[in-house]
């Protein structure tokens, strides 16, 4: 997601540590840069260690090295990592972590006002729609999710086996093919799934099958898209949805961060 340009400019976490004798603090920021032709990374964390140790007689520890910036009263400060990070991360860590402008207003510009928790939801079955309320309520179709998968002979022969008919799951021995199950059939490659395509009606069944085929694509009715479905990571638990909103209250974008739930859950996908 861009919420502007971002050509003149860079966002970095960055690791700041204190050192007091034998001991190191560390703390994360995010660091704005202009673009790089005006101030390299490594010319900007030797700018934050030597701001950062907020002291008038701060030097370096080696002025060749120029590794960590040293105090009279025995403190020192150095910048130990700088990870890029993109334009809508920096707006929602902006809120959680002390933030470095070294960028000046473009930094402001481009990042806009900063992404606020703006409520939550529960996710169970590892995906998450969105639709207009009123296609739910005129025209969501009643379909339960069909898991069809069929596999053919790679042999030309036309037969077929059928996940749950023919057998019950991939590890189970199949009389008919030696007693070999059809993860082994398939590892060795006697047999390959028959591609068939998602059902992409509004629906539960239309969800599922979209997330799993595609992780995410529309749901249409009557050939309009009137929803999206899209995975939801691995979060199956109670989803943080952020927002940016202007100076008068009005909502500019939402963001969900599927590695941002409040607890997650391993298991099958829907």
């Amino acid at each position: 997601m861009n919420i502007a340009t971002t050509e003149s400019i860079r966002f970095y976490i960055v690791t700041i540590t204190r050192i007091v004798g034998e001991h190191t603090f560390d703390y994360r920021a995010i660091l704005a840069l202009p673009d790089p032709h005006e101030t390299t990374l490594e010319s900007a964390c030797e700018q934050l260690a030597m701001q950062e140790a907020g002291s008038p007689d701060a030097e370096w520890n080696d002025p060749e090295e120029r590794d960590w910036v040293a105090n009279s009263d025995g403190t020192g400060t150095k910048v130990s990592s700088a990870t890029p990070i993109a334009v809508h991360e920096a707006a929602v860590l902006r809120r959680h972590l002390t933030f470095i402008n070294l960028a000046g207003r473009v930094a402001d510009e481009v990042l806009g006002q900063p992404f606020e928790v703006a409520a939550e939801m529960a996710i169970d079955s590892c995906q998450v729609l969105i639709a207009d309320p009123c296609v739910i309520d005129s025209r969501w179709k009643d379909s339960p999710f069909e898991d069809v998968r069929i596999y053919e002979r790679a042999d030309g022969s036309g037969k077929r086996l059928q996940y749950r008919v023919d057998f019950e799951n991939y590890a189970s021995p199949i009389q008919a093919e030696g007693g070999r199950s059809m993860n082994e059939l398939n590892e060795a490659g006697v047999y390959k799934k028959v591609e068939i395509p998602a059902s992409r009606e509004l629906s539960y069944n239309g969800a599922c099958q979209t997330t799993l085929s595609e992780q995410i694509g529309s749901l249409y009715d009557n050939g309009y898209p009137v929803a999206v479905a899209t995975h939801a990571g691995q979060c199956d638990g109670t989803q943080v949805v952020y927002a940016q909103k202007d100076s008068n209250g009005r909502v500019l974008r939402v963001l969900l961060d599927f590695t941002d739930s409040m607890f997650f859950a391993e298991g099958e996908d829907a």
